[in-house]
């Protein structure tokens, strides 16, 4: 529900917020100046200026952040401008910067190509104070309003230009940051309203310009994050070492009244325009050694499309409310760490449009679908995927092994109720990697799954008054019937269904061996 620019919005603003990372004693401007100019070496990057002397702090000009990009693909180079650090002459600093400012990044490719773009922040009351100790450094912004704009023209390939238009509310933020051997800074944010509106035109088969215009708003945002870095920095061509090092990162934002437009058009016609919706939605990371969560829930969800150019098609539904998970090991690892892959769908209604695409008769049921899925497991990885400039070399050595090992997987729980008919099922099986030859190049299952269905029949049955052939469908019921046995305890219209893989890699459905 988030475009990558979205998220990369966000992240550059929260990366201000945790800049200053090293903690000072008896905090000077000349303090703070060093600590951000060391603060950038921490993702590779170079911070100089110019600087001179003023009654109360220092002056900086020409700032001018420089990064090399991995895998020799080249360079980037920001230039921010100019701003003051302040003694406030009670232990704190300030840094003032102008009422508007203009920032130009630019990249530089391998071969001397470029193109590069310019971000454009204007604020009232923008406030940026440095205060702590030596041991500890508190970084706090507050803005009554905030706006940045970003034009990227010039670009490589289809891509011919893109821009963004920000605005934020009430916006208040801070940061502690402790030092040592590992840098961990602790922040929080919070923007009372936000606004961002991003524009992209594109050539595609040589066609165009295609335009996107995406506009994403919501009301209250909050949120917490927690970054430990390695003092020695982060090679991003080797985040693996990075994580085996000690670098954490866990975020958590919370939204309200959340929304999102999009129209794609190409010269004055519409193609496609789709917008959603939600009352609130959280989302959450947590990334480290141990391998990487995410989740997050949704409530009162609505998502609509329409293609003009395709009358009469346009679909929407609403979500009661949604939650997803899902856990995986990152590193190599001669042990097994723990997957999962969680979804809690309630309350799915389509709209009416939809309906009457497929049953234009209103023939099936159309109560809210509910969808349950909950599968837990183990793996390993033998290859140290993270280490991106060393994975060809891994897999070429790996002779006989696979580069992932499942090691055994648990379906607790499962329900899909649509249409006037449910499946429910659980099981959980172990894998041994030592035998490829039973599963043909799959490791050997061992366990036991049982599905279980109800309504079928009258499912059936209903699927003949919308026309579709009969000896389809009887063909269906007989395949079901032969694999699955009646389940007299839930019912008439119910069938239940076990697989077995035992440990010599037969398998049985329902006592019957298929294998």
């Amino acid at each position: 529900m988030q475009t990558l620019a979205t998220r990369l919005t966000r992240a550059a603003f929260l990366g201000a917020t945790f800049l200053p990372g090293t903690a000072f004693a008896d905090l000077t401007t000349g303090d703070v100046w060093t600590h951000l100019q060391q603060s950038s070496t921490t993702f590779g990057g170079a911070l100089s200026a110019e600087t001179s002397a003023r009654g109360d702090g220092l002056t900086l000009q020409n700032v001018t952040f420089d990064m090399s990009l991995p895998f020799d693909i080249g360079a980037v180079k920001v230039d921010l401008g100019a701003f003051d650090l302040i003694d406030m002459g009670d232990g704190r600093v300030e840094m003032i910067v102008p009422e508007s400012s203009t920032y130009t990044l630019t990249y530089t490719g391998p071969e001397g190509e470029s193109f590069g773009g310019a971000m454009t922040m204007s604020h009232q009351g923008f406030t940026n104070i440095f205060s702590g100790t030596s041991e500890e450094i508190t970084f706090d912004q507050k803005a009554a309003r905030l706006d940045i704009s970003i034009d990227v023209g010039g670009l490589p390939d289809e891509i011919q230009d893109f821009s963004m238009n920000g605005t934020y509310l009430g916006l208040v933020g801070q940061s502690v940051t402790k030092s040592g051997q590992m840098t961990s800074s602790d922040i929080t944010f919070a923007s009372d309203e936000q606004s961002i509106t991003f524009n992209q035109s594109m050539m595609i088969d040589g066609e165009g310009p295609i335009t996107t215009t995406s506009v994403m708003k919501s009301g209250r945002i909050e949120g917490e994050m927690r970054m430990v870095t390695p003092s020695t920095g982060i090679d991003f061509s080797n985040l693996a070492k990075a994580l085996r090092d000690g670098m954490v990162m866990d975020m958590t934002t919370r939204m309200s009244d959340y929304s999102t437009e999009q129209v794609t058009s190409q010269g004055d016609t519409m193609m496609m325009a789709q917008s959603s919706s939600a009352k609130s939605y959280d989302s959450s990371m947590k990334l480290d050694a141990s391998g990487v969560t995410i989740s997050g829930p949704v409530e009162d969800f609505r998502l609509q499309m329409e293609m003009p150019m395709m009358p009469g098609l346009a679909l929407g539904g609403n979500i009661a409310s949604m939650s997803a998970t899902m856990q995986a090991p990152l590193l190599a690892d001669d042990s097994f760490g723990p997957v999962a892959v969680k979804l809690d769908l309630n309350g799915l209604t389509l709209d009416d449009m939809v309906w009457a695409m497929g049953d234009p008769m209103g023939a099936l049921p159309r109560d809210p679908i509910h969808m349950t899925l909950d599968l837990t497991g183990t793996l390993k990885h033998n290859i140290e995927w993270l280490d991106f400039a060393n994975v060809e070399a891994s897999l070429m050595a790996l002779d006989d092994m696979l580069p992932v090992e499942p090691g055994s997987a648990t379906l607790n729980a499962l329900r899909l109720s649509a249409v006037g008919a449910e499946i429910t099922g659980e099981g959980a099986f172990t894998f041994d990697s030592t035998d490829l030859e039973s599963f043909d190049g799959l490791p050997r299952p061992e366990g036991k799954l049982t599905l279980r269905a109800k309504g079928l029949t009258a499912l059936s049955q209903k699927l003949a008054q919308m026309g579709i052939p009969a000896e389809q469908i009887t063909g269906s019921m007989m395949m079901l019937e032969m694999f699955s046995a009646a389940d007299a305890a839930n019912g008439d219209d119910a069938r239940i269904t076990t697989l077995e893989v035992t440990p010599d890699g037969s398998v049985f459905a329902n006592g019957m061996q298929l294998q």
